[in-house]
């Protein structure tokens, strides 16, 4: 790849800007930096690489330019005259140098393509829609398209000259530049992702282009496209080629209708080959299910006439069971009848038991009292016997001392 460097020099801007040029022919495309306002912003990203077979092909020459975006729109401390007046020399530059340059060192008569990504995508948005006959077509990637987020306060008419929708604004009478514009390819593009924090003033501008007959085409990429380089690269390898040639975005679109819509087939011939395999299903599911019925009806039939006999069986079992629990009652009733008799005679014996035992012990005290007499009378009748004998041997001696009186008496 063929690399050469400039450096241009801007009047009105009053300092000078790098400019790298990749490629020594086909169609010119400025590509305006991002982040750190310097024409290396693309190589040092990836951007040239992503790009470089149309470049090597012939096919694309890119003019990387320098920009005035530090003292311009990231220049938020400063005044904004300052600001103002800085932006203004850029595009003084990019409107008059740069276009001079670009004309005379391209190989192509075609009016250059205008690139950016991030910042970039409001600059070259901005070239596009203030000067649409200098320019081929438009890719703006990630872009912030509502000023006012990056202007603080009101815009008085200077500003409005580089705001995106008052120049569309405009366009009610500038009707030459609005026909220019209608016929050039513009394609804005950026992901959902959080990060993408100009999203909304995409779709607002997708809006006031709709609203003003101006095509041009919008992308949305997923939600998962975030605000950087590797995506940006993507999306720059997919449109750039659709820029180079006429009618390319509608093709592309064309392209992405036939897809969705061979899409949509492929999924609605899924969808049908799907459907006729569940109604085959549901046909053999059906045929099974009426044999199944006749079989059951069959079983049916069967275990009604079982139901039945099971029902005589149930209804004199239950008659022999009511038989069976009366007889149970009656017997019950006697039973307890029974055992109340039990019980009182039980109480009765229990009591004739204690009157035996009592009479026993009353008998035994009886029979100890008698064997107590018994020996008392023994004792007594002894005594009897001793008293006789003493009394005998009393008397005798009476007798004696009687008889021994009389003869003392007489003596």
């Amino acid at each position: 790849m063929e690399v050469k460097n400039y450096t241009l020099h801007g009047d009105k801007a009053n300092k000078d800007f790098d400019l790298v040029v990749y490629g020594s022919t086909g169609r010119p495309a400025i590509a305006f930096p991002e982040g750190d306002s310097s024409c290396l912003s693309w190589e040092n990203n990836g951007m040239v690489d992503a790009v470089a077979d149309l470049v090597d092909a012939g096919k694309v020459q890119l003019f990387c330019v320098d920009t005035s975006d530090s003292e311009s729109w990231h220049a938020h401390g400063a005044l904004r005259e300052y600001r103002l007046e800085n932006l203004e020399g850029f595009f003084a530059f990019v409107e008059g140098e740069l276009a001079t340059f670009i004309k005379k060192a391209s190989g192509s008569k075609e009016p250059p393509l205008v690139l950016g990504a991030g910042m970039g995508a409001l600059n070259a948005t901005i070239a596009m829609l203030r000067r649409p006959k200098d320019y081929s077509g438009l890719l703006a990637l990630s872009g912030t398209y509502d000023v006012h987020q990056l202007i603080e306060g009101d815009l008085d008419e200077p500003w409005r000259a580089f705001s995106p929708f008052d120049l569309l604004a405009d366009l009610t009478s500038r009707k030459a530049e609005a026909t220019l514009l209608r016929e050039r390819q513009l394609a804005f593009v950026c992901g959902q992702h959080g990060s993408e924090t100009g999203a909304d003033t995409q779709r607002q501008l997708d809006a006031a282009m709709a609203e003003r007959d101006v095509p041009a085409t919008f992308e949305y990429w997923g939600f998962d496209v975030s605000h950087d380089w590797y995506w940006w690269h993507e999306e720059l390898r997919q449109f750039l080629p659709c820029l180079l040639v006429e009618g390319g975005l509608k093709r592309r679109i064309q392209d992405a209708l036939v897809a969705r819509a061979q899409g949509e087939a492929s999924r609605a011939k899924e969808v049908t080959d799907q459907r006729e395999q569940e109604l085959a299903d549901a046909k053999n599911a059906l045929s099974l299910a009426k044999t199944a019925v006749k079989e059951s009806e069959g079983r049916q039939r069967d275990e009604e006439a079982h139901i039945r006999e099971q029902r005589d069986s149930s209804a004199k079992l239950a008659r022999l069971a009511a038989d069976a629990w009366a007889e149970r009652d009656r017997i019950a009733a006697l039973l307890s009848e029974a055992i109340q008799k039990g019980e009182a005679a039980q109480a009765q014996a229990d009591a004739a038991a204690k009157g035996l035992a009592d009479a026993e012990w009353i008998a035994g005290e009886a029979r100890a009292a008698a064997q107590e007499a018994v020996a008392q009378r023994e004792a007594a009748s002894r005594r009897v016997k001793d008293c006789e004998a003493a009394l005998e041997e009393a008397r005798a001696a009476q007798a004696s001392a009687d008889d021994a009186l009389e003869r003392a008496k007489r003596g």
